[in-house]
C-alpha cells in the first residue's frame, strides 16, 4: 500500500539524502541504469552519527557526510526508520 509523507517525514527524508555527494551520486548512478529512485533510496541504511543515508562499506556503514564508520549491526534501513517513525 503506497501513501503519502506526512511533512515531517517528508522533511526527514529531505535530511538523510540531501548533503551527501557519495549517496547521492550513488542513487543517481542507479536510477540512470534504470533502477528505481525512491526504492534505492529506501534501501539505504542510515548512520548512527548524523541520521543520514549511509553506504556499506567493509562489513559495515560509511557516513557520506562526517566519515564515521558503523558496525552493520548498528545500523537499519531508511525505510525501517520512517515507518517506526524514529526520525521524531
Amino acid at each position: 500500500m503506497h501513501r503519502e509523507m506526512t511533512p515531517q517525514e517528508e522533511r526527514f527524508w529531505r535530511h538523510a539524502i540531501s548533503n551527501d555527494r557519495l549517496a547521492m551520486t550513488f542513487l543517481k548512478n542507479q536510477s540512470m541504469h534504470g533502477q528505481d529512485f525512491n526504492k534505492m533510496a529506501r534501501g539505504l541504511p542510515i548512520t548512527v552519527c548524523c541520521e543520514a543515508a549511509g553506504l556499506y562499506h567493509n562489513g559495515g556503514v560509511m557516513c557520506g557526510r562526517c566519515g564515521k564508520w558503523a558496525p552493520k549491526a548498528k545500523t537499519h534501513k531508511l525505510r525501517e526508520h520512517l515507518n517506526g517513525g524514529w526520525y521524531r
